[in-house]
C-alpha cells in the first residue's frame, strides 16, 4: 500500500530532515541575556528592572516593557538572566529602596532611589537616555551585560 507521501515521490527521510531544520532554526533565534547591577549602595528593597524590545519618545515608560522583573539584592549585587528572541533590546532599572515599587522623587522630580540604564550612558545623570542610547543588539548565544546605579541623593 502506499501513503499520500508516495504519489509525491518525497520519502519520508526528506520530511524528517525539513522538519528537523525547522526546530534547528527555532532554537538558534533564542538567546540568553544575563543583566548584572553594580554600584547598588544596600541590600533594601529590590531592583525593579524593565525589559524593552521597541524603541517608544518616552522610554523607559510605564506598563511598555517586554519583561520585567523585582530582584532581590544580596551583598549589594543583583542578577537576573532571561531567555528571549534574538534582537534589539533596553534595559531600565531602578533601586526599589522602601519597597513601594515605584521610583520615588523629590518635589522638583528628581529621583532620590537609584536608577541606572543599558549602555550606562553619561546624559542619564540627567533623566533617562533615548531609546536607542540605551538598545543593544543580543545575538545567538549568551551575552552578559552590567548595569551601573546612579544615585543623585
Amino acid at each position: 500500500m502506499k501513503t499520500k507521501f508516495a504519489k509525491y515521490n518525497i520519502p519520508a527521510a526528506l520530511l524528517m530532515i525539513l522538519f528537523s531544520a525547522a526546530t534547528t532554526n527555532a532554537e538558534e533565534k533564542t538567546c540568553s541575556l544575563e543583566v548584572s547591577i553594580d554600584g547598588i549602595r544596600n541590600n533594601s528593597g529590590s531592583i525593579m528592572m524593565g525589559l524593552f524590545n521597541q524603541p517608544h519618545d518616552d522610554f523607559p515608560g510605564e506598563k511598555k516593557e517586554f519583561k520585567n522583573a523585582y530582584i532581590k539584592i544580596t551583598d549589594k549585587k543583583a542578577t537576573q538572566s532571561f531567555t528571549l528572541p534574538c534582537g534589539k533590546y533596553a534595559v531600565s532599572v531602578f533601586h526599589d529602596e522602601n519597597g513601594n515599587r515605584q521610583l520615588d522623587a523629590n518635589s522638583i522630580g528628581i529621583p532620590k532611589e537609584g536608577y541606572g540604564f543599558s549602555m550606562n550612558h553619561p546624559d542619564s545623570k540627567f533623566g533617562p537616555p533615548e531609546y536607542k542610547k540605551a538598545e543593544f543588539k543580543l545575538k545567538k548565544g549568551k551575552k552578559k551585560i552590567s548595569i551601573q546605579m546612579i544615585y543623585l541623593f
